[in-house]
């Protein structure tokens, strides 16, 4: 079991070489007593991407932490080219840098979904290559900003056998509570009791997912997308009062007041006020508390594979596009 905050290259790489280890079988020695060694079975893959989660942050998610980071592997040295949503996702997806997937920002003529839709890119991703090399692949939860913008509303993208990804409408409650899922061609939409908590319900569609493809004997790519912690960073309502003491990090850049050695454009902003302060912390808080349901979905996870049978077969992967 693995726990890597990892760029796009490394990604590709890890899933290459898992791609490839099958088929590199050691020869055996002859022996007329010696039965034919039985070819490796291929590894599952779970990723867990986040959203805009700091580094610092994933010290308050416990199960994470035990699970993951405390019996895995970390890095702690690594370079983010690119560290926006959409144009990080989508080298995740293609294992490129930006100015060779060509989707340059959010949204506008050269980013966002729409971008991507139009070049063609999703016809090549980890998804297909998996795809094709036997894996039942699903993405649950935030795919691309945008989606589906220019495409049918109950487009899929290729190489996915299941998929429950958040369209782009953005209410009030963000894709915490009051949002929609694409579930395999059909819009679904969900409201605002506990139950609807979009963390929740992608943590339950993944632990189905699971069991049935493990039942089936195949192996699988799992692509797990909550939204947490990025703003509006609704928690869940269990969590509403956890961290009640957190503030956000005070380095000595926070809020400094001599600011003279500073560019004009520093120099020209005026220090926070308390209530600026005071709302900087309570969003700190509410960042954090989002995360308690992403860190119970990981446990879940774990639980799961190890139930199934499975999860010394799994590799799992716990990350953010801006790491």
């Amino acid at each position: 079991m693995t726990h890597r905050r990892l760029w796009p290259v490394v990604l590709i790489l890890v899933l290459t070489a898992l791609l490839a280890a099958p088929l590199a079988v050691a020869p055996q020695a002859a022996s007329p007593a010696a039965a034919p060694a039985a070819p490796p079975s291929r590894p599952n893959i779970v990723l867990v991407v986040t959203d805009d989660l700091d580094a610092a942050s994933v010290e308050a998610m416990p199960m994470v932490m035990a699970l993951l980071h405390d019996q895995g592997v970390s890095f702690s040295n690594f370079f983010v080219s690119t560290p926006l949503c959409c144009p990080a996702r989508v080298s995740l997806l293609r294992g490129q840098y930006v100015h060779n997937h060509g989707v340059l920002g959010n949204g506008g003529p050269n980013g966002g979904f729409a971008t991507f839709h139009r070049l063609g890119g999703e016809d090549s991703t980890v998804a297909t290559w998996l795809h094709d090399a036997g894996y039942r692949t699903a993405l649950l939860g935030k795919y691309l900003n945008g989606y589906p913008e220019d495409a049918d509303p109950s487009y899929v993208p290729p190489g996915w056998d299941e998929w429950d990804a958040l369209v782009a409408e953005a209410p009030a409650g963000g894709g915490y509570i009051d949002y929609a899922l694409n579930e395999n061609g059909r819009r679904v939409t969900y409201g605002s009791e506990p139950e609807d908590y979009s963390t929740d319900v992608l943590s339950a569609k993944a632990t189905d997912f699971i069991a049935r493809t493990t039942a089936a004997d195949q192996p699988f790519f799992l692509y797990l997308a909550p939204f947490a912690p990025h703003a509006p960073s609704i928690p869940a309502t269990r969590h509403a009062e956890a961290f009640a003491e957190a503030r956000a990090p005070r380095s000595a850049a926070f809020n400094e007041a001599d600011v003279s050695d500073k560019p004009s454009w520093v120099r020209d902003r005026p220090v926070l006020s308390d209530e600026q302060v005071a709302e900087i912390d309570a969003q700190y808080r509410d960042r954090l508390r989002t995360l308690l349901a992403v860190d119970e979905m990981v446990a879940t996870l774990v639980q799961t594979l190890e139930a199934t049978g499975e999860l010394e077969n799994t590799y799992l992967f716990f990350t953010s596009y801006n790491f």
